[in-house]
């Protein structure tokens, strides 16, 4: 049964006419990240969810990030502690739930003379980071001595240069988790459709009650009824 609903999915010509046939708890414009985020949390906790996109999933800024799942390192100079340690909890929660997407990427923090920041303040402050971020294992910093740190980079300036922090931040496929985001939300019984764009909503007495649909695929409109609608476009 699992297994039919799932390939069910990928028929548009099936997820159109459910779309447009059935009422929805909740519609999501937009097949981004947020867009995903947002239909896969609704879909899992029992809502009705329908996904449209204009274009391609993940095709807009959700492909054009710095592919980083920062832990708010920057944070800590502002002594922001709490968002360091939300930001940090939450990339820990998606590394664990993808680790095949949410991969360590080591980055090296240069100690240069006269720099704002001596090696006893980077090793504390990387140390709280790695507290405050949950961050495990070999991705632990670690504070490296001049030779140590021009191994790894022999770009660095060999002259002024002191010794480094090595720590951890987490490179990701920042499309393909997008589109992971979106087959979960199916899994739990949302639809999802791309190359499908709101051209206008739907209003009864005055407030929003679904939107109006044109397939660039087959150049078709159809309407979508819902209880309310989100626009993470």
């Amino acid at each position: 049964m699992k297994e039919s609903i799932r390939f069910s999915n990928l028929d548009r010509a099936d997820t159109i006419q459910k779309m447009a046939k059935e009422t929805y708890d909740l519609v999501v414009i937009g097949g981004g990240i947020t867009g995903g985020g947002i239909a896969l949390d609704a879909a899992s906790r029992g809502l009705k969810v329908a996904l449209v996109e204009k274009g391609d999933f993940a095709s807009g800024t959700s492909s054009k990030s710095t592919k980083l799942i920062h832990g708010g390192l920057r944070y800590l100079k502002q002594f922001d502690f709490w968002l360091v340690k939300e930001v940090g909890s939450e990339r820990a929660i998606v590394h664990k739930l993808a680790p095949h997407l949410v991969l360590p990427e080591k980055m090296l923090l240069p100690l240069i003379e006269n720099g704002s920041y001596g090696k006893w303040l980077t090793s504390i402050g990387l140390k709280v980071y790695d507290i405050l971020a949950q961050v495990t294992g070999d991705d632990k910093r670690k504070m490296l001595e001049k030779k140590e740190a021009m191994k790894l980079e022999p770009l660095l300036p060999k002259k002024i240069l002191k010794g480094a922090g090595y720590y951890a931040e987490y490179r990701t496929d920042d499309a393909r988790l997008t589109i992971e985001s979106i087959k979960t939300s199916l899994q739990y019984g949302a639809k999802a459709l791309n190359y499908a764009e709101v051209y206008d909503f739907i209003y009864k007495k005055g407030e929003v009650v679904g939107v109006k649909v044109k397939d660039t695929v087959s150049n078709k409109n159809f309407s979508i009824k819902s209880k309310y609608v989100i626009n993470a476009a």
